[in-house]
């Protein structure tokens, strides 16, 4: 009996270790999988076919499901990378090798430029196919590809019909035979060959593309318009197609027929269940927002289960009509029936964000930033997220936001343009050109994108590059007042006033006039000192803009730029005492105090500013150097302090700071390491390495202040400061033939009143 149990037991032992073997736990993940995969649970599958691959690393199979369901996922870079592993471990697997080729070639096709790389990829993947058999489909295919891209298209055209005699019916190769014909000009021939491909298929709709989209360059609108009124005769249930019909009359100012489309499809419920939303959305788009309002408002009323989501869609209309407390209230409603609603919250947000009112500002951010915690992969949520981020001079934060946007959806073009202008307004111009750039290759006309090029380029000097890309953009678009703004200003920079001047008046004569003219016409006449005649525009300007604060600015600034300081400084304390807390008026009015050479009042100026916006450095910054430039240097410390604690890397605080302490004697350990920190972030300045240098010599470090001032005298001679220094330094280690020297040096490079009291003191101490 024991014998019995013994062995029963370990045959149970043995079954239970055949179970949690690798072998079977990797069959097991992929089984699941598989389950998964044919109930459409594609995420769950994704899943199991990684922890198949975990067990094993070289599990073939795995590779290709997991590559299937990132194909369905619409994970192709992903879905890629798993094929290519595939066929190194499964190489007799053709389906593979198809599916990949797919991949490369469907990528190839729509950029040729921009992935000529995976040229090399599609010619490996012929070879490895030719290997395997000669003449295949995959194998012609392919081949066919190469020889286009070699400029033998006519061969290619021959290997692509070879192709679908092997495997007919393949509709990427037969598109691929239709693009191949038109860029041999025959068009006739194209088309003749696209409709037999309609005529065995009713609904392929790339093939209605492309003849829709041969007829309309040929300037044939009409038989376009033919093209879709089949299309949608031939698929009388698809609501796409009769809206692309719509789209035509739309663009081809046939109201009447547009209207008689939708009205089918609002009054046709049965087969076009969703035609609500579907002509709402039209109407938005083509920015009929009272059409659009309407229909969303009906939507609400006949379609209870779907009232939310119109309700949302109203509330983008009102936003695009500007009526943005409308716009709060719908928000409102929605968040009383369902507190939760994360796109309710995200849209009062973004509501918020319009408002523009700080408290607004963060409580946007605050309630976006936990609607992002619950949505991680929602990239509209991220995009506004950093929005609101950018609002606040958040940079780092709102390009955060936007990377992370597009990493899960890198053609998201609202993320990619945010993140253009980060890099613009942080001076990255080069990587700015390069984001404008790729934005352009998905979108050539992308206004947005051409205007941060256009400035990039300014910023690095390429002011005909940016000419030339801003009169190509208004040549598309004449009326496009930002790109005559920009080539406007770029005139200025080169100084060719006159045609800057046209195109700014051009611009302040618009309707509605444009201010952006008035304050450039005034910079013109300031640039050729014409003072009085910019001050007397824009004091005409009052009848096109009656009360407007930015006029009275404008003029107080040329006041104080023309010296007449007392009437620029009366202007703006006549703006702050109708809005006490302004900022921008507190600064100005420090800043004319300075030109004028009125520091106490500026520093009493920059004083309020600082209450006015506590985390801004650049009032307390300036506050602390003109406090040190009469000589209040004890009360300049802490300020410069402040400045440190809000921004560690500010290079000025840390030199002038750094200088103070070692002046003083105090803590020379903490002067020397702000005085390094400072020469590293800007090796360059001269000044800076004085106080480097000066650090060291009150840390009677002769040798290393000696070569920094060795160095700062050979490069500027003719500062008498630089040689006192480097005699001192040759003082404190004995050489007092080199500081003799030194001192004769200063003396004959214009030494200040200051100057000369040192070289008097110095030269004492030589004897």
């Amino acid at each position: 009996m024991t014998r019995r149990i013994s062995t029963l037991l370990l045959i149970v032992l043995a079954l239970f270790a055949a179970a949690c073997s690798p072998e079977a736990k990797k069959k097991k993940a992929l089984d699941g999988g598989n389950k998964y995969f044919d109930k459409g649970q594609y995420r769950q599958a994704r899943l199991m076919y990684l922890n198949a691959i975990k067990v094993d690393p070289r599990f073939g199979e795995a590779y290709y499901k997991l590559a299937l369901t990132n194909l369905r996922l619409g994970a192709h870079a992903e879905a890629m990378g798993n094929l290519q592993r595939t066929i190194e471990l499964q190489p007799e697997n053709l389906d593979a090798h198809s599916k990949l080729a797919d991949i490369y070639l469907t990528a190839y096709v729509q950029n040729p430029i921009k992935f000529k790389n995976l040229m090399t990829d599609i010619r490996d993947l012929a070879s490895r196919l030719e290997k395997r058999g000669k003449g295949t489909y995959e194998e012609l295919r392919l081949r066919g590809y190469m020889a286009v891209a070699d400029g033998k298209t006519e061969e290619g055209l021959a290997l692509f019909h070879q192709a679908d005699k092997k495997k007919p019916d393949q509709q990427m190769l037969q598109m691929t035979i239709a693009r191949t014909l038109l860029a041999l000009r025959r068009l006739d021939e194209a088309t003749v060959y696209v409709k037999t491909l309609i005529a065995k298929d009713k609904t392929f709709g790339q093939a209605y593309d492309l003849l829709y989209g041969v007829a309309m360059l040929q300037g044939k609108p009409d038989e376009a318009e033919k093209v879709l009124a089949e299309r949608s005769a031939n698929n009388p249930k698809d609501s796409a197609n009769r809206l692309r019909l719509a789209a035509h009359y739309f663009v081809n100012q046939k109201p009447e027929e547009m209207e008689k489309v939708l009205s089918g499809m609002l009054s046709n419920k049965t087969d076009f269940p969703g035609a609500q939303m579907d002509v709402g959305d039209f109407y938005y788009r083509a920015r009929n927002f009272e059409r659009a309002a309407e229909t969303y408002a009906d939507g609400v009323k006949q379609d209870a289960a779907r009232a939310r989501a119109f309700e949302k869609r109203l509330i983008e209309v009102r936003v695009a009509q500007n009526r943005t407390q409308e716009a709060l209230e719908l928000c409102e409603k929605i968040l009383k029936e369902d507190k939760n609603d994360p796109e309710a919250i995200a849209m009062r947000a973004s509501l918020w964000l319009y408002a523009g009112k700080p408290e607004q500002i963060n409580t946007a951010i605050s309630e976006l930033e936990s609607v992002v915690a619950k949505m991680p992969e929602n990239f509209v949520l991220r995009y506004n997220l950093g929005r609101a981020l950018l609002s606040k001079g958040d940079l780092d934060g709102a390009r955060s936001q936007f990377t992370d946007a597009l990493r899960t959806r890198p053609d998201y073009l609202p993320a990619r343009i945010s993140l253009a202008q980060v890099q613009v307004t942080r001076g990255e111009y080069a990587a700015a050109t390069s984001a404008a750039n790729e934005i352009l290759q998905m979108d050539p006309g992308n206004l947005y994108a051409r205007l941060i090029k256009s400035h990039a380029l300014v910023r690095q000097g390429k002011l005909a590059d940016s000419q030339t890309l801003l009169r190509e953009t208004l040549k598309l678009n004449p009326k496009q007042t930002d790109a005559k703004y920009q080539l406007a200003y770029v005139q200025f920079q080169e100084k060719n006033y006159k045609e800057a001047e046209t195109l700014f008046l051009e611009l302040y004569n618009g309707t509605p006039p444009d201010l952006r003219g008035l304050m450039g016409l005034t910079e013109v006449y300031a640039a050729q000192k014409q003072f009085d005649r910019a001050i007397k525009l824009l004091n005409g300007a009052n009848d096109k803009f009656p009360k407007s604060p930015a006029l009275q600015v404008a003029i107080a600034n040329l006041s104080v730029r023309s010296g007449k300081f007392e009437e620029g400084i009366a202007i703006y304390k006549q703006l702050l005492a109708a809005d006490p807390k302004n900022f921008d008026h507190h600064t100005r009015i420090a800043e004319a105090y300075r030109q004028k050479g009125d520091l106490g009042q500026a520093i009493d100026s920059w004083k309020k500013a600082s209450e006015a916006m506590p985390n801004n450095v650049a009032p307390i910054l300036q506050r602390a150097m003109a406090l040190d430039q009469v000589n209040r240097r004890t009360e300049a410390a802490p300020l410069y302090e402040q400045v440190l604690k809000i921004e560690p890397d500010n290079v000025i605080a840390l030199n002038n700071y750094s200088f103070y302490l070692a002046d003083q004697g105090s803590n020379l350990d903490l002067a020397l390491t702000y005085a390094q920190k400072a020469k590293s972030k800007s090796p360059a300045d001269p000044m800076i390495a004085d106080t480097l240098g000066f650090v060291y010599l009150k840390k009677n470090l002769p040798q290393n202040a000696a070569s920094i001032f060795t160095e700062l005298t050979g490069k500027h001679p003719q500062i008498a400061l630089f040689h006192i220094r480097l005699a001192t330094a040759y003082l404190q280690s004995g050489d007092k033939i080199k500081a003799r020297r030194e001192l004769d040096d200063a003396r004959k490079n214009n030494p200040t009143k200051s100057d000369q009291d040192e070289i008097q003191r110095l030269a004492g101490k030589l004897g």
